[in-house]
């Protein structure tokens, strides 16, 4: 049986605990503008998805980017479907890094995006 070292699990948890409760802020953020009656955020965030072809239901995707990270972040935090929640966040930061090169923005402003991808991608190959 193969042994995994202790130090390498407590690695691996500090840092999909850490992606997970920034994207919980993030996406309650995100969620906190629409109970509050101001939409146009996640509608803004919701266009994004237009780079992809699809070009209608904005608020709707707005809703689902604030959810993807809100829950996606409890799952990363609690270790629970981690791996089912990372294939949604991996799209979600694929769309964010997509949108932010299109508009010309600079690395320092897409960086941060594909840094969760990458954490993304390292918890949907690493987790068991």
């Amino acid at each position: 049986m193969h042994h995994i070292p202790s130090s390498l699990i407590l690695g691996y948890t500090v840092m999909r605990v850490a992606l997970g409760i920034i994207l919980t802020i993030f996406g309650y953020n995100k969620l906190s503008f629409a109970w509050t009656n101001n939409t146009e955020n996640l509608i803004q965030i919701g266009s994004a998805i237009q780079l992809f072809g699809i070009t209608s239901g904005f608020m709707w995707w707005g809703y689902a980017a604030a959810l993807t990270e809100f829950l996606g972040g409890i799952a990363f935090i609690s270790g629970f479907l981690a791996r089912y929640a990372s294939l949604p966040l991996i799209w979600l930061f694929i769309v964010a890094i997509r949108f932010h090169i299109d508009k010309g923005d600079a690395f320092s402003v897409w960086g941060f995006a594909f840094l969760c991808l990458s954490v993304c991608l390292g918890v949907l190959i690493a987790e068991h």
